[in-house]
């Protein structure tokens, strides 16, 4: 029983806990980390604090359960938010050295709005800065170290993946974009 119970009770508090946190503005990022963190904390709180019927592998694999609970309900939550910021944070690794003017960008993304909510979110993350009246890499670019992750466990995984110059390796060796 504890080996179902701990990871699901985890992953409730990890959906809780950032429902929660998200609705009072604290943004989707830090909600998602909070929640997962919480959850995260009774779950090994379950495991640990059992009556020690439970050997060490199957609390092990019932942790191991909460975090792969917890990375795809992460992804899940996140997937819609992730690709427009990995796409601006790539045009903006591939753009000329001074960065782009913000009418550069609004070209490329002709919805106003999104641009100006996803670069908001960007600059209050640190991962983008306004300079001079130019946007460029920040000195926190987490959502770029992540894709950079992500695309190291897609080559190991699957034999291809990112390049790091903007394009992708694809499986027959010719490099394009995806």
């Amino acid at each position: 029983m504890l080996k179902l119970c701990a990871p699901i009770a985890g992953l409730v508090l990890n959906a809780l806990t950032g429902i929660w946190l998200a609705r009072r503005r604290n943004g989707l990022l830090r909600s998602l980390v909070a929640g997962f963190l919480a959850g995260l904390a009774v779950a090994l709180f379950l495991l640990l604090a059992g009556d020690g019927s439970a050997s060490a592998g199957s609390r092990a694999a019932a942790g191991l359960t909460y975090l792969a609970l917890g990375y795809v309900y992460f992804h899940f939550v996140n997937m819609g938010e992730t690709a427009r910021r990995i796409r601006l944070l790539r045009e903006l690794l591939a753009a000329p050295p001074g960065g782009f003017t913000g009418a550069e960008l609004k070209a490329r993304y002709p919805a106003r709005e999104i641009v100006r909510r996803r670069l908001q979110r960007l600059l209050n993350n640190g991962q983008v800065i306004l300079a001079d009246g130019r946007y460029r890499l920040g000195p926190r670019p987490v959502m770029y170290w992540i894709t950079l992750v992500i695309m190291a466990w897609k080559r190991m995984l699957f034999g291809s993946g990112w390049n790091g110059d903007g394009t992708f390796e694809r499986l027959d060796g010719e490099a394009g974009n995806e």
